[in-house]
Order: structure tokens, then C-alpha cells, then sequence
């Protein structure tokens, strides 16, 4: 990410945009306080998140130490989850692919066990794309 200064955007306006236009972000500030981002097409500024902290202990490791855990729970969830959709495999004599496969051609019949694994096969995949979200978490300071 490139900062820069109002006065600093007015003068290298163009160099600034060519640097946005190859996938750079840019940080604009006025008297030391960010005050906009440029972003290129299609990209969300959603996904940056700026923490200030009255105290004068540093929030870095804590949001860190916070981050890890929750990682750590996640992976917790996800090997639970996987336990559960193997116990179903095994149970059935089928992979879960296959299985979603002719759930999904409505060639099975609703069944409790059915709509479990549906439902341990869908948490597995939000733990894991919240998982992946998290590791790709950095730290910008």
C-alpha cells in the first residue's frame, strides 16, 4: 500500500493512478490521519480494517493472540467436522462428493442422516473459508 498526502496526490496524480491501475492501493492523508483509500476496480476497501486504541498498551499481539485462538478453534471445528463426515463415509460405503452428488440429483431420499451430513459437509465448508480468510489476515505496521 502507497501513502501519500493531499498535496503529495494533486502533484503525482498520474504516477499515482498508473500505480492503482497495476493493483496498487493507495492511503490519503491529511494532517496524519488517513482520511481515504484509492483502490482499483472491483476491489473492496471492506476487507481493511484500521484499530485505534485509547490505551497506551499496544493492541497489536492482543488482536494477534485473539486471531490465534479463534484459528486454533476453527481448526478444532474442522477436524470434528471431518471425524463426523468420515463416520457417514463409512457408514454408507460412499465419499461425501459422491454423496452431495446424488443428494443434490435428488437421487437419495431425505433421511436425518442425510440431512446431517448435508449440514457437517456445509460447516466444512465455512470453517475451512473461514479459516483460509483468517490466514490471510496481515498486519499492515
Amino acid at each position: 500500500m502507497l501513502d501519500t498526502t493531499l498535496t503529495e496526490l494533486r502533484n503525482n496524480t498520474r504516477f499515482l493512478f498508473d500505480a492503482v491501475e497495476h493493483g496498487e492501493r493507495v492511503r490519503i492523508y491529511r494532517k496524519d490521519q488517513p482520511i481515504a483509500h484509492i483502490v482499483p476496480v472491483g476491489e473492496s476497501v471492506m476487507s481493511e480494517l484500521i484499530l485505534v486504541s485509547d490505551r497506551r498498551r499496544e493492541i497489536k499481539p492482543i488482536i494477534e493472540a485473539a486471531l490465534k485462538n479463534e484459528m486454533r478453534l476453527i481448526m478444532a471445528g474442522v477436524q470434528k467436522t471431518e471425524q463426523n463426515l468420515k463416520g457417514f463415509e463409512e457408514k454408507y460405503h460412499k465419499n461425501t462428493e459422491k454423496f452431495i452428488s446424488e443428494y443434490e440429483e435428488d437421487k437419495l431420499e431425505e433421511t436425518i442422516d442425510f440431512i446431517e451430513w448435508i449440514g457437517e459437509f456445509r460447516m466444512l465448508e465455512r470453517l475451512t473459508d473461514k479459516l483460509e480468510t483468517m490466514k490471510s489476515i496481515k498486519f499492515d505496521n
